[in-house]
């Protein structure tokens, strides 16, 4: 029906005394359906939003807990990356030295090329600190379990002993090689042997523990950095989402009142227009 039918049908239906009680109860019927048909998409937007603001409500406690103790324990400002840059620099550094230091040695293993010595000390230089930092890294993950840092240790202790056997040879390499050549340096090394074996063991040894170690503390100052960010991020973002989701339910609650409102006004219109014609 329409507005103008709707004033014929209430005025025949006066003039015959037919009782409007039915055509009432269809008209309000009528409304009804209506405003049930069309509410369903509104209704379906406004539980997304609510699930999704239940949801952010689910995950912002955790993320708040863990944000306030990142913030105890790193502060307000965000941890710099220029400490870590600082100790990947002295990481670069130790296995540039420890390179020129072993490239001469490496005739023992029968390298007699200075591009290959170069390559090789390089490699294996590189490969004593990812060992000991790798070391390291197990130590440090193994908190609160005592077995798993007892093999962390005795992983390192191999290590050490195994550099302490390799400084010692590459000290008497060295004296070899300088005493074949006429070098006063052989003379020293031999008239100070202990004084020559401890200071190839510590150049050996020190090196690679410096350089996984400058490593090892740079990327526990990367980790801090990004792990602040992360955390911050996340926790911003639930928020700043809680209050977004909720302004949107308030919203798409009251375009839905509204609509009620304006339903059950143009019903009262219609049953209006009824009684003034019937």
């Amino acid at each position: 029906l329409k507005p103008r039918q709707l004033e014929a049908l209430a005025f025949y239906l006066g003039a015959h005394g037919v009782d409007p009680a039915p055509v009432l109860e269809e008209i309000e019927a009528r409304f009804v359906q209506e405003t049930s048909e069309e509410k369903q998409e509104p209704l379906r937007a406004l539980h997304a939003l609510e699930a999704k603001l239940q949801q952010v409500r689910k995950e912002k406690p955790e993320a708040e807990a863990l944000w306030l103790r990142i913030r105890k324990e790193h502060g307000d400002t965000p941890p710099p990356y220029f400490h870590a840059i600082v100790m990947a620099a002295f990481a670069l550094f130790a296995l540039t030295l420890d390179t020129l230091f072993l490239a001469p040695t490496m005739d023992i293993l029968n390298i007699a090329n200075p591009a290959l010595q170069f390559i090789a000390a390089a490699g294996f230089a590189a490969l004593c600190t990812a060992y000991f930092e790798l070391t390291g890294l197990l130590y440090i993950g193994a908190e609160g379990s005592w077995p798993k840092r007892l093999t962390a240790i005795a992983a390192g202790g191999i290590g050490v002993i195994s550099l302490t056997v390799w400084g010692l040879l590459r000290g008497y390499q060295l004296r070899f090689a300088a005493v074949l050549a006429g070098n006063p340096l052989g003379q020293f090394l031999t008239a100070h042997p202990v004084l020559a074996s401890i200071f190839y063991i510590f150049i050996t040894l020190a090196t690679p523990i410096i350089g996984a170690t400058a490593l090892l503390f740079g990327w526990q100052e990367v980790s801090r950095a990004r792990t602040w960010r992360r955390v911050r991020e996340r926790f911003e973002t639930l928020r700043t989402a809680e209050i977004q989701h909720a302004r949107d339910v308030q919203t798409e609650q009251e375009h839905l009142d509204h609509f009620d409102k304006r339903k059950q006004a143009e019903c009262l219109e219609w049953r209006a227009i009824f009684a003034q014609f019937y």
